[in-house]
Parts: C-alpha cells; structure tokens; sequence
C-alpha cells in the first residue's frame, strides 16, 4: 500500500500543470494567486503556509549530534508518511526524502525510521517493546484510536515534561486538539503537522461540482454560503434530499441509484457531534471527566438525524461491508459524501480536478462560532516511550520539534497546499475552504479511549443505523461503567 500510495501522490503532482492549468505567482510574501491558462483568473488569492524566503529552522536551537540515531517507529499502515529511500524523480517521494535528509544535514543526526506491525497488532508489539526496555524509540507514532492502551498502562512520557526544546504553542503542534487530551498538565499522545497523517484523516464534505451545478448551486454559491454562514445542516439537507435517480432503472430505490448523500462507514456516521461542535464529554474541577452524550438537546439532534437519514429519498445508508461513500461517489452514486482528505488521495484521483469541489462540515445552525471537522481516529499520534531515558529528552523533545516544523512548511507545502489547495481546486475559492475545514479540528478525549470505554463514542452511529433515538437505552446500561472508566483516564494523567 505504502509503495501505491507515493506513487499516485507524485503522478498526481505531475500531471498539476496539465490538470488543473494554472501557473502560481508568488508576491513579496509567500502568497500565491492561481491564474488559469486560458487568461481568466479566479481572482482569489491562495495563501500559502510555506514561505520560500524564511526556513522555520531558524527558529529551533542550533545543536548538532555527531551522527547520533534519531529513532521513530510507526505502523506499518502509517510507514508510507517516511517511505522514500532516495530521490527518484517523483515529486512526493522526493518532498518526504529532502525533508528527512534537510534534518539529517542541519543537526547531523541520522533519522531511522522503524515499520511495526499492521493496526491493532502493532499497539500491542510496542507495548511489549516499552515495557522490556530494550531497543527504546525516541519517538513512537501511535495510531490515535489505539493510544489508550499505552496511556492506561503508564507506558509513555508527559510531553509536557521534555524540556524547553519543544515549543507546544506554536501552529504546527496543534493545541485545540492536545489541550483537549492534557489533563492535570499531564500530555502523553501529541498531535501535529508531523508527517502527513492529521490532514488526510481530516474529514470534509466533497460535492460533484456539475450535478450540484446544474440544480443551481455553483461552487460560487455554495462557497458564499460558507463565507455568509449559511452552510448549516438545515441547508445542507434542503440541497440533498431531492437529488435522486433511478440510476439501475430498477423500479424502486436500490443501492444501484445515485443519491444526494450516502453514508456506509462509521467514519461518516460519527461526523454529525463533532461537526455541531458538541463535546460528548466534560472537565470539571472535582478530579473526573463526565459523560455528557445523554441531554435532552442531543436526543434532539439525534432525532433530527435519524429524520434526515431514514425518511429522505435523497438520502441512504449503505452497508460498509460492501462499499464505501468515497467509492460510490467516485462512481457517481452521490452528489455529496463526507470523507477523509485520504480519498482525494485514493478514489478521487481519476475524477479530474474540476470533478469535485471541497467544503467543511456543515453546522449546526448560524449561532455556531466555526465550522468544525472530525478528526477521523487512525491518523498518528506522537509518543515518548516512558522507558527512554531521560537524558535522551532535549534530543527527543529538539528533533521532533524540528522534524515537525518542517514538515509543516515544505511537506505540506507539496501535500496540502498543491495537491489539494491547486491540483484540486477550480479556483482560488475552493483553496480558502480547504483552510477552512483545516482550522478547527475536534478529537475528543472519548474518541482515544473509544474501546476502552464500551463503544461510548459510537452509540451515536449506531443508534442512526437503527433508526432510534432512544439514546438512554443505549447508554444506561453502561453508564456507571463508562463513568468509571472515564474515573480510570482521569487518574492516568498525574
């Protein structure tokens, strides 16, 4: 997979010039405007992240290490982020060795990148490995829904704890989302710009850019109901629910027809909380995180989507064991889905840059602050293995910084800012909604500890998959469970 994942990233990266016909013209500061090649212009100006006449290095301490090993392990699912042992002409192969090799050659240090094993298994072999204390990582990427296994069983540092060589409030570290994982200044799974997995796990509404254009909403309209903030469920709903066809001339609503909006996976089921800026759990100052998914205003919401997924013509739930939203929107069974940045990546490379527009999560109404995107729970979360020594910690705490504020300017500079900001984009509009949908990500502490406490962050999925609202049935009888357990994660972080 890794192999077939850069190889597509660069022939996309190559194809940008004929794709999507524009050429960038950098100002005095690092912007960009895309001008198309047939003279018009979108007359958007694309802001960058990526300067080209500053290095963020300048920034980060000067220390050099004589050679020393930096050492990173990660799942073999999430190895592809560093697979690339050479420069061999290909774009995005070629981004991820300058980065790694611009590292080497600054501090003189010699980054080795370990692989693990695949998913669940790799969670329980580095577990083994922390607690033997052989062999140690300085840094260990740990997929985000598996983290609590290590976390519960005390085996990683408190980032909070490795010194003044990692700045944890800048950009690139993304602190709404580790504050809401630090507990009594206790930090132990870090999220950031390192490597690439947080934007292609980042969720987002794609829409067909002609079928929605030719029922009246352009990408124009759609991206002025953003600005206007107007892109609320109610809307959102409004434009999908009378957008069917009878596309296997079956006679009758079948999975072979095309729809406004489909859903098969969790993924996208579990989007609505988060994307409502609704927290299902709290803090508070008596020592405990508490449960608040079972309100009366939730079973409210959740009435409202069960309404929108089961009596909609526009609107179906597919079986997840048989397809998948990205792969019925790519066949063209659904004007809008809700999906990872990954599926640009993967089922949408064939459709064509002017195929598909991108927008955020719709809100809940216009009295919502932002806009806010579910950050899906395989993505990488960064850990220090409690065993590594501590006289390792400024090296650790100096190389992550450093490895992560490159990789949040010229890494994603080639990933986010090009392949879907240019090579995905009509116009300099649907650049600013891929910024939009970046700046606000939700990971709720219950998300990470998913497993460990009884399925709380799924009941919602599966209570819309049944067609109930009947949140209190399905949260009773785990209640007292689900607040000890939460009990539990509270005492972790001390």
């Amino acid at each position: 997979m890794t192999k077939r994942i850069i190889a597509m990233l660069a022939a996309l990266l190559m194809l940008l010039p004929l794709a999507v016909g524009c050429k960038k013209k950098e100002d005095v500061q690092g912007e960009t405007t895309v001008t198309t090649t047939d003279g018009g212009s979108s007359g958007e100006k694309v802001t960058s992240r990526y300067d080209p006449n500053s290095d963020v290095l300048d920034t980060l301490p000067t220390t050099k290490y004589g050679g020393k090993e930096f050492s990173i392990k990660v799942a073999e699912n999430h190895y592809y982020q560093f697979d690339a042992e050479k420069i061999n002409g290909d774009l995005a192969n070629d981004t991820l060795y300058n980065w790694i090799n611009k590292i080497e050659k600054r501090y003189d240090v010699d980054v080795a990148v370990y692989k693990g094993a695949g998913w669940t298994a790799y969670n329980s072999e580095i577990n083994a490995e922390i607690t033997a204390g052989v062999d140690i990582k300085n840094l260990y990427g740990s997929m985000a829904f598996m983290a609590y296994s290590g976390i519960l069983n005390g085996m990683y540092k408190n980032w909070y704890g490795m010194g003044d060589n990692i700045d944890l409030n800048t950009e690139r570290w993304d602190k709404e989302v580790n504050d809401g994982v630090t507990y009594n200044g206790a930090l132990y799974g870090l999220t950031g710009s390192l490597g690439i997995s947080k934007m292609q796990y980042t969720m987002a509404t794609f829409y067909d850019v002609e079928r929605l254009d030719n029922l009246g909403y352009s990408t124009s309209v759609l991206c002025k109901m953003v600005d206007d903030n107007e892109w609320t469920f109610e809307n959102f709903s409004r434009i999908v629910k009378d957008i069917y066809e009878d596309l296997d001339n079956s006679q009758t609503i079948s999975d072979g027809d095309l729809f406004g909006y489909v859903s098969a996976s969790g993924n996208s089921l579990d989007i609505w909380f988060p994307a409502f800026d609704i927290s299902i759990t709290s803090r508070d100052n008596a020592n405990k995180i508490t449960p608040t998914l079972y309100t009366d205003s939730n079973v409210e919401i959740l009435t409202k989507l069960c309404n929108f997924y089961h009596n909609n013509q526009g609107v179906r739930i597919f079986d997840i064991t048989k397809t998948s939203e990205s792969a019925l929107f790519a066949k063209g069974q659904a004007a809008m889905v809700s999906a990872r940045f990954y599926s640009a990546f993967d089922e949408f490379s064939q459709m064509g840059s002017d195929a598909y527009g991108i927008l955020p999560l719709p809100k809940l109404d216009a009295g919502q602050e932002h806009y806010v995107s579910k950050l899906n729970d395989q993505y990488t979360l960064w850990c220090v293995a409690k065993t590594l020594p501590e006289s390792e910690n400024d090296f650790t705490a100096h190389i992550t910084d450093a490895l992560c504020a490159e990789s949040s300017t010229t890494v994603y500079y080639q990933f986010y800012d090009i392949i879907l900001k240019s090579r995905y984009s009509k116009d300099g509009n649907t650049a600013r909604m891929v910024d939009i949908v970046m700046d606000y990500v939700s990971f709720d502490t219950a998300i990470m500890f998913g497993e460990y406490l009884d399925g709380y962050p799924y009941m919602i999925r599966k209570l819309i998959q049944n067609n109930s609202t009947d949140i209190a049935s399905e949260y009773n009888g785990k209640a007292e469970s689900i607040k000890q357990k939460l009990q539990t994660v509270y005492d972790c972080y001390q």
